[in-house]
């Protein structure tokens, strides 16, 4: 979107803040120090006061919390088709899908329309078709989108990513040689682009550490989900996200400075659990025509657990799945009820 922070009708915020609960005197002292006089000098001259209606400032602790605020009620009313995801980055939207050719583009198609109907309609917002882009796993799935997508498709050409950048196994292991290029070269890149946020790390100072947890990290483990992380890249990236914290690991522990600042590998490491409990939820909505079932989710969790006693013999999503489980000394004793350290 464009301008999103400073389109926000104050107004409006104020009420959506009062409906959703959000402390009213909070809500009153800061909305209230957006709409503040202001004025404007130009060389001896000097003309206001002048009062905001719209805008959050930026700069303000609570600037993202109050873009949810006003965006969340409206994106509440999205009645989307259960394959499609709809991700919210403060002001960045994307719908993705998965299926055959038709039931993607169908149903990409009808979500981003309704998606751009909320953002123009009901939050009056711009919407940069500059900045839009479509990226798909195949030419055709490309084309078509592009096609039936219209201006919402951008200014680009697109770009077409074989498995959206995962490497495909085939069964076999990851780790086998000539296979996982993808994965060790993303690796690759990562250790690269983390030696020179090193080497600025004196002058970045405390920036550097959201720039390695929102730009390295992701980049680094963007397969994850199908392929875990493996106990040693795991302990790798822990070490690697304390170098950008404060006080550094070196000057104390760093499991000391993970408790006190947050793991941001956390959700990564433990994302195959993530993604087979959405496979679960997924196999129990019938709306869902891509969706594994049941009896097949279950016969693969079996044939897993006969397979599978080593990150190295890892091939996909249940075997890591298994592995981050015994990491994390959990247990399943069916293949959709989890058992934690809390026995719940």
């Amino acid at each position: 979107m464009v301008k999103y922070f400073e389109s926000i009708p104050l107004g409006e915020l104020f009420r959506r803040a009062v409906a959703g609960g959000f402390p009213v005197q909070l809500a009153r002292l800061c909305i209230t120090m957006y709409a503040a006089p202001r004025y404007m000098s130009v060389q001896m001259s000097l003309s206001g006061p002048y009062r905001a209606s719209r805008g959050v400032i930026a700069g303000c602790s609570f600037a993202t919390t109050f873009t949810r605020v006003h965006s969340m009620p409206s994106l509440d009313t999205l009645n989307l088709v259960v394959t499609v995801n709809l991700d919210v980055y403060v002001d960045d939207f994307s719908t993705g899908a998965t299926g055959t050719l038709s039931a993607v583009v169908d149903d990409l198609v009808d979500s981003s329309t309704r998606v751009h109907h909320v953002l123009t309609d009901d939050l009056e917002c711009n919407i940069s078709i500059e900045k839009a882009a479509v990226i798909a796993s195949s030419p055709a799935i490309l084309t078509a989108l592009r096609s039936r997508l219209g201006p919402l498709a951008g200014d680009g050409e697109g770009e077409t990513t074989i498995n959206l950048g995962a490497d495909w196994t085939a069964g076999r292991p990851v780790r086998e040689h000539g296979r996982g290029v993808r994965r060790q070269q993303r690796l690759l890149d990562y250790k690269q682009r983390h030696r020179r946020l090193t080497g600025l790390l004196d002058v970045l100072g405390t920036k550097a550490h959201g720039i390695h947890t929102t730009g390295l990290m992701p980049a680094g483990v963007y397969d994850s989900m199908i392929y875990g992380i493996t106990d040693a890249d795991l302990l790798r990236m822990r070490r690697s996200a304390g170098k950008f914290l404060r006080p550094r690991a070196g000057e104390r522990s760093l499991t000391t400075l993970l408790l006190l600042h947050g793991d941001p590998v956390e959700k990564y490491s433990s994302a195959p659990l993530d993604r087979w409990a959405l496979e679960i939820w997924r196999a129990t909505n019938e709306q869902d025509p891509v969706a594994l079932r049941l009896p097949e989710l279950r016969r693969m969790w079996a044939l897993g657990q006969e397979s599978v006693k080593s990150w190295r013999q890892v091939a996909g999503p249940v075997g890591a799945a298994l592995q981050t489980l015994r990491r994390l000394g959990w247990s399943m004793p069916n293949f959709a009820t989890l058992r934690n350290d809390f026995w719940r």
